[in-house]
């Protein structure tokens, strides 16, 4: 299991924006490794949970 944070910096301050914590698992409820990431700077990118943390352990 693995987490991302997603912070912005915000009149000089760095604000948590998005928070995800990886479940990869298809079997459990809270299963998210299909859930796309896009951030503000590069709307075009967008990448899956499961792309992110595939091969950690």
């Amino acid at each position: 299991m693995g987490t991302i944070e997603i912070y912005y910096l915000q009149d000089g301050k760095y604000v948590l924006e998005q928070s995800y914590m990886f479940q990869g698992d298809r079997e459990d409820e809270d299963y998210n490794a299909e859930t796309e990431i896009c951030l503000k700077a590069f709307p075009h990118i967008k990448m899956t949970l499961g792309d992110i943390f595939d091969g950690v352990d």
